[in-house]
């Protein structure tokens, strides 16, 4: 309480109990037994100094481990990376742990599985992508694994070619033992932007029907209670659209579609961009 050898410059004893009081309602959502040693939050206490225009602030218990990297200390980039935090995003959100396996089918520069390694690092992740060995340095892939200090298990498997294709696919489930993965995440390519042939419908309406391809020969590519999470790109102003409706008709799969994959959408929320671009974060879950 006395952070001052002047203890008039500390607030009396019955102005911090109305203080304490005020916080009553805050306090009251994380009641329950606090242990100080492994805290679901970080904790932390503030100490005013009365006309001194300053706090100070003592750390009691840091919370949960979290993680991150710097986009900037990347040494793999790519034209269009996904940045850190949406990586990491999606792979919460796929409750990516312990001995995972973990699908990327539009790796790019492999920031997803980046994230999953760092989430679970006896995970095992798989990239697909058609610019790997060529516009895509696998080597650079490697070399930001290990810098992050990720041993040789827990760094990627790098397949390249496309997704849709079933033979890539079937080498993709081969580098797991032939069964389907519990979680895909991707960021999937935004069209004509990224050089991606859009004739057969957009890639996560794609991926869906390769899935439905798979299930329907018995190689499901998502084993059942397994998560597929990806972001579905959302462009209002110059397609006829008004600014507060969405437009995810052109990316987001059918129900009929979904249902062939074997899938149930669990979740959709938007991240607005800008005035005129947003995207959606979709969960699907593998139901059959």
């Amino acid at each position: 309480r006395k952070y001052d050898l002047d203890a008039n410059n500390s607030f009396p004893r019955s102005t911090e109990k109305k203080m304490l009081a005020a916080m009553g309602p805050l306090l009251n959502l994380f009641e329950g037994p606090v242990d100080l040693k492994d805290p679901d939050i970080k904790f932390f206490v503030f100490g005013g100094l009365k006309d001194r225009g300053f706090l100070l602030v003592k750390e009691l218990a840091k919370g949960p481990q979290t993680s991150t990297f710097d986009p900037n200390t990347r040494i793999c980039i790519t034209n269009t990376p996904l940045h850190p935090i949406s990586s990491f995003v999606l792979c919460n959100v796929a409750k990516i742990g312990h001995f995972c396996n973990v699908l990327d089918p539009f790796a790019g520069s492999c920031s997803t599985l980046l994230a999953a390694a760092r989430i679970a690092k006896n995970s095992t992740t798989v990239g697909i992508d058609i610019a790997f060995h060529k516009d895509i340095e696998c080597n650079d892939v490697l070399a930001d694994f290990t810098k992050r200090g990720l041993s040789t298990h827990t760094k990627p498997i790098m397949i390249g070619g496309g997704s849709f294709s079933k033979e890539t696919r079937d080498e993709a489930r081969g580098a797991i033992g032939g069964c389907g993965f519990d979680v895909i995440v991707t960021d999937p390519p935004y069209g004509e932007r990224e050089g991606f042939d859009m004739t057969n419908g957009p890639p996560l309406i794609q991926l869906l029907a390769a899935m439905s391809e798979d299930r329907r020969a018995g190689t499901p590519l998502l084993k059942v209670g397994g998560r597929l999470v990806a972001f579905i790109p959302d462009q209002k102003k110059g397609l006829g659209f008004e600014a507060d409706e969405m437009n995810l008709e052109k990316g987001m799969p059918s129900e009929c579609q979904i249902n062939d994959a074997g899938l149930e959408l669990s979740l959709v929320c938007e991240q607005p961009l800008n005035s005129s671009f947003s995207r959606w974060l979709a969960l699907f879950t593998c139901v059959k």
